[in-house]
């Protein structure tokens, strides 16, 4: 049943890096709010998968920061090399 709690009982706090979607406390709030059963949980199911699939964590922006960095100074180095480059050629040539 997707209401169930985690194996450990609780909810609402990170596991894995991720924060925990509480499902039982979403079935049982649409329930309240009259939806059934089936439709309580159809609803907290997709949640629950939109959820998973579009998380990001800290971690996660934490390693494309790190990329970008690493991308941004190798254009900046590549950059300052050309640089230096032509005014040695320009240098060369009108000097």
């Amino acid at each position: 049943m997707l209401a169930s709690r985690d194996n450990d009982g609780r909810a609402g706090e990170v596991f894995h890096g991720h924060p925990r979607f509480d499902t039982h406390k979403a079935v049982k709030a649409l329930r309240e709010a009259g939806f059934d059963d089936l439709q309580a949980e159809a609803v907290t199911e997709q949640i629950s998968a939109a959820i998973g699939e579009n998380l990001v964590t800290k971690d996660d922006l934490e390693n494309a920061v790190e990329k970008l960095e690493l991308r941004i100074t190798t254009k900046v180095y590549a950059a300052v090399v050309v640089g230096v480059g032509l005014i040695k050629a320009l240098d060369f040539l009108l000097g």
